[in-house]
Parts: structure tokens; C-alpha cells; sequence
């Protein structure tokens, strides 16, 4: 069957009758991302530019990445990576950080008043190490001084460039 809005020789079409864009799936290969509706597997090897490894899923117990396309669950530039690939292809992907941990934020960094903070926490920071905010924030401790805490809440990697090595292992249909 040949898709009617590119020319494309596709195993099936599937329709969004909202605008009419297709969605097409060609012996396991994600042409377009129109509609989120494909569950991906990938083993990948994440380096920094210097070379220092940070993500390894062949040596990880948890095993592949798996995410739907389309959910924003993975950073922008992994997800967009592997739009195109074909099961068992390998592709390699360098990531400005804007398309992986973004940019270090200036506005990310606080200072938080010795009065804010629990006795009982304040004993236990130390420069370097982690501060739980809430159930979703944290941020690595850059200083401790009898006035406060300064606190940098971007990511580990905000600001790095990032080089993924991907293999796709499977492409399903999400549920």
C-alpha cells in the first residue's frame, strides 16, 4: 500500500481523523511521530564528552530504557533519536544540553537562611552532598555558612553534552 500523503510504501496506515495526519509503520520503522502510540526498548551507553560513562544498560540489572514515544519520559534528544531507526539498529546520537539536561540554570541555584532549615537537617549538610527539598527536589549542597545554605537544584548533567550510543531492541504498540 503506498501512503497517500508522502508517497511512502507502508504495511499499514493508521488514520487521526482529528487532522487527517497518518502514522505509519514500515516493517518496524518509526517514520514520523505524529501520534504517541509506539512503546520502545532501547539498550543504550550515555558518555559525557570528557569520556566519563554515566549510563550503561547492558551493564545495568534494570536492563533497557523503555518509554512510549511521545510522554516526554526520556530527554528530548534520545526520544527524537530514534525516530527512523529499525529494530536491532545501532545509531550513535551527541546531545547539546538543550536536547539533553538542559542548560545550568542561574535561577536553579538558591540560598536557603539557616532559620529555613530544621536544626536536625542542618546538622547533617555538607558541602557536596545531596538535600532532599521535597518529594520531588533535591539539589547538591555548594555551600554551608553560619547564615545559610546555597543549593544547586539542576540536574547532575545540566549543561554537559552528552553522546548516546543506541541499539533499538523492540518497537510495540503501547497500550
Amino acid at each position: 500500500m503506498i501512503c497517500m500523503q508522502c508517497d511512502t510504501m507502508v504495511k499499514s496506515v493508521w488514520w487521526d481523523l482529528t487532522d487527517y495526519r497518518a502514522l505509519h509503520v514500515l516493517a518496524g520503522v518509526l517514520l514520523r511521530l505524529d501520534v504517541p502510540q509506539r512503546l520502545v526498548r532501547v539498550r543504550d551507553i550515555a558518555v559525557l564528552i570528557d569520556g566519563r560513562v554515566f549510563m550503561d544498560t547492558e551493564k545495568s540489572k534494570d536492563g533497557p530504557v523503555v518509554f512510549t514515544l511521545g510522554e516526554k519520559k526520556v530527554i528530548e534528544g534520545m526520544e527524537a533519536s530514534v525516530l527512523g531507526m529499525r529494530v536491532g539498529e545501532t545509531k550513535t546520537a551527541q546531545l547539546c544540553p538543550e536536547e539533553a539536561f538542559g542548560d545550568i540554570r542561574a535561577d536553579l541555584i538558591l540560598h536557603i537562611p539557616t532559620e529555613n532549615i530544621p536544626a536536625s537537617v542542618l546538622k547533617q549538610v555538607h558541602t557536596g552532598k545531596l538535600l532532599k527539598l521535597t518529594e520531588q527536589a533535591q539539589g547538591e549542597v555548594l555551600a554551608k555558612t553560619e547564615r545559610g545554605v546555597t543549593v544547586d537544584l539542576n540536574h547532575p548533567l545540566a549543561g554537559e553534552t552528552v553522546v548516546f550510543e543506541l541499539n533499538i531492541v523492540s518497537i510495540m504498540p503501547a497500550r
